[in-house]
């Protein structure tokens, strides 16, 4: 996946994150740094994405994590 793909298929759904980010921390900087950090670890795992079916809700369930 190069980077025009990734801003395609991930980056995305960037705001969608940010807002259940938000949601759960209520803090906006903490928000900001939660989508922020699973954003680079999507970029760093690139080349795996294409095995995920639905990759917003992979997105999505990664910020809960973090």
């Amino acid at each position: 996946m190069n980077q025009e793909q990734f801003k395609n298929t991930v980056f995305v759904h960037k705001d969608k994150l940010f807002r259940f980010a938000k949601r759960i921390l209520v803090d906006e900087d903490e928000a900001f740094d939660a989508v922020q950090n699973v954003m680079l670890r999507l970029w760093q795992w690139k080349d795996k994405l294409h095995q995920y079916r639905n990759l917003e809700a992979f997105c999505m369930q990664s910020v809960k994590n973090e």
